[in-house]
């Protein structure tokens, strides 16, 4: 499905429109890494993965807000593997999209747009869904503990 709405936006011989047995590994790789991603995007909107959890329902703004983090962990990915802004060839390793969110054509942002609206039902097809996101409680801090009131004695002993 993803492939399907993606033709919207690029040429028929894109390598990142292939099959995935015949997707190049570097695409298989990102791909990978945007859905090993899904929890932290999920955090940002104060949601959570869990099997069989509802479904992904996301605002305009969300998916506004997801759409640019996507677009800044992407750029963290290729300029790590060594990638250059240039004409898009993934064989070369260059893209002409590794720039700020704000300095990309409005059909580019709509790409990531795009891919952040894919994630609901492909969780769903995975039989994945969310919750709300609750921050875990703190640990307490080591010399909150009552343990920490015996350290005094313990240290006097040890230096004997």
């Amino acid at each position: 499905a993803y492939r399907v709405r993606q033709r919207r936006f690029r040429d028929v011989t894109d390598p990142s429109l292939a099959p995935w047995d015949t997707l190049v590994e570097t695409l298989k790789n990102s791909s990978r890494a945007a859905a090993v991603d899904i929890p932290n995007k999920l955090k940002l909107v104060g949601r959570r993965l869990v099997p069989g959890g509802a479904d992904l329902q996301l605002s305009e703004d969300e998916v506004e807000l997801l759409a640019e983090a996507e677009h800044g962990r992407w750029n963290l990915e290729r300029l790590t593997a060594g990638w250059t802004i240039g004409h898009r060839d993934v064989s070369r390793r260059s893209s002409p999209y590794l720039r700020p969110w704000s300095e990309l054509p409005e059909a580019t942002r709509e790409q990531d747009r795009a891919a952040v609206r894919n994630i609901g039902p492909a969780l769903t097809v995975a039989g994945w869904g969310v919750t709300p996101y609750q921050e875990p409680e703190p640990a307490p801090k080591l010399w909150e503990q009552p343990a920490a009131s015996a350290a005094p004695e313990f240290h006097d002993r040890a230096s004997d």
